[in-house]
């Protein structure tokens, strides 16, 4: 009996000592780290990691919420990317980040090159591939709960414009469903609202998928300051609203020109109609006539996406998930 208690104590010990990577006070580590790698190119910008309180809110939110598919606009320097994989170690991660290019929607996107970019990837991926790959069995205890029990965890970055790189990754992954969003992207012009709207042609049909929208509190003591980025961000959810698209959670300021929303996406045709109509007026506002032409083409778009997306569970056997997860893991290495 004492040789089976010792047995179990070690058990106990080393899944609590596996679970340590993943906690709150690990992040913040990690967070130091890709601050340090930031500075080394010299880069000062704002992000996530200067906000302990949204860090923990979002970490909260992601571990109770358990995704197995995390999409995010706006990786940047990986802090908020950390953030949801650090509370859900299991899920898949698909990133869209502008990188080194500029947006020909926003201007203000052209901020130079973003080297660090592809570093702070490489570093997520390499903790999350050793910790989990370490003791699985202990993870794989540890993370019961989670939907999605894999140690071929899967870190993926889009680079390029997010208006154009989302509606390309739905039409070549017609089967993916997000589960939990966190658009952090392009602040000005209509940038916010095409990024809401696309990610929202990703969310699932059952309406669970989780939406957080950063920088979208505009203080009520100075609203919509001029200069800011918080502006159409602001904007861009309360349309949602409005339009039933999204199902407000909660909003909170940080401070006068930050703070973030997180919410729910309701799927439906009627909603859907809407939000294509809508996309169809934004992309049109150069040559209105062209409205009409794109809104039909948009609804052929998610409509041929909504057939393949059927046509992919009907014929996908379970040998599909174990060659595809090998051919990632191989691309990864």
């Amino acid at each position: 009996m004492l040789l089976l208690a010792l047995s179990c104590l070690r058990i106990v010990s080393s899944i609590e000592a596996q679970g340590d990577v993943f906690s709150l006070q690990a992040l913040f580590e990690f967070h130091k780290r890709l601050s340090t790698n930031m500075l080394q190119y010299q880069v000062t910008e704002g992000n996530i990691g200067d906000y302990p309180s949204q860090i923990e809110a979002y970490y909260n939110f992601a571990k109770k919420h358990a995704p197995r598919q995390i999409c995010e606009i706006g990786f940047n320097a990986g802090h908020s990317a950390s953030v949801f994989n650090f509370a859900s170690p299991t899920s898949n991660y698909q990133a869209f980040d502008l990188g080194n290019q500029s947006s020909p929607v926003d201007e203000h996107l052209q901020h130079g090159k973003h080297e660090y970019t592809a570093e702070a990837i490489r570093m997520i991926r390499e903790y999350f591939r050793s910790n989990l790959q370490s003791n699985s069995d202990a993870v794989s205890s540890l993370l019961k709960t989670h939907r999605q029990m894999s140690t071929k965890k899967r870190v993926q970055v889009m680079i390029g414009d997010s208006t154009a790189t989302v509606p390309q990754f739905a039409a070549r992954h017609s089967s993916c469903v997000c589960d939990l969003v966190h658009v952090d992207g392009g602040h000005f012009k209509d940038v916010p609202h095409i990024d809401l709207i696309h990610t929202y042609l990703l969310a699932s049909t059952n309406n669970n998928t989780a939406i957080l929208l950063d920088d979208a509190v505009c203080s009520i003591r100075e609203p919509f300051r001029a200069g800011t980025g918080c502006k159409m961000p602001q904007l861009a959810w309360q349309d949602l609203v409005k339009l039933g698209a999204i199902r407000q959670h909660a909003c909170v300021e940080l401070a006068i020109t930050r703070g973030y929303c997180i919410g729910y996406f309701n799927v439906g045709e009627q909603i859907t109609t809407a939000l294509l109509q809508l996309l169809a007026t934004i992309q049109s506002k150069s040559q209105p006539s062209q409205q009409q032409e794109k809104y039909q083409q948009y609804v052929h778009e998610h409509q041929q996406r909504l057939a393949n997306a059927k046509a992919h569970v009907r014929n996908k056997s379970p040998s599909d998930e174990k060659l595809q997860e090998v051919a990632v893991d191989k691309q990864q290495r």
